[in-house]
């Protein structure tokens, strides 16, 4: 964030790793989540968010919009989004835009550094058949190789604390939390 420019756009029903992760971004820039996370919603009646209204939305977040992170397919509708053009809007309104790749890993083809994509991440546990242990992996667009105000947010000795689902545990009911616990319990096996 900068200035007045502290929103970040993401879909309705993002994936709850990425709802935790932009929270406690947010958070750590000491902005409340209510206020800079704006979600962009799916039309009442309608099962996936229509592309006019992400791109109207941000048009009109304009200069208060600090970043676009949207998952490339929406874990809970199976949508897949126009991350060409999505990107290009972000740039047009002069955010960066970030995707999570999650669902679209492996799913759908991927032109991150054509569409001018800032940066995105993915597992490869999904639609890659990979398993525990498995390999993940981000991409950053070359562009901000040389990006001074990345590198100076970068070589800072405080890395700032993302929280991921393993962050958010009191938000589990007791039988998820259960799971979790044998599952880190296995982790620590290895």
């Amino acid at each position: 964030p900068k200035g007045k420019r502290i929103k970040i756009l993401c879909e309705e029903k993002a994936f709850p790793s990425d709802q935790y992760m932009l929270q406690s971004q947010v958070k750590f820039h000491g902005f409340a989540p209510e206020e800079a996370i704006v979600e962009i919603k799916r039309r009442e009646g309608e099962l996936t968010t229509r592309q006019e209204d992400i791109l109207a939305k941000i048009e009109e977040l304009g200069d208060e919009l600090a970043l676009v992170f949207i998952g490339g397919v929406n874990y809970y509708t199976g949508q897949v989004f126009d991350m060409k053009t999505i990107t290009e809007a972000g740039h047009n309104a002069g955010a960066l835009v970030g995707w999570d790749l999650a669902h679209a890993a492996g799913n759908i083809e991927l032109n991150l550094h054509d569409w001018q994509v800032d940066f995105a991440a993915w597992c490869s546990y999904k639609y890659m058949n990979s398993g525990p242990g498995n390999a993940s992996g981000y991409f950053v667009h070359e562009k901000h190789y040389t990006n001074k105000d990345l590198k100076d947010i970068l070589d800072v000795n405080i890395k700032p604390k993302i929280n991921n689902i393993l962050g958010a545990l009191e938000q589990f009911d007791e039988a998820e939390f259960e799971l979790i616990e044998r599952y880190i319990e296995l982790l620590k096996r290895k």
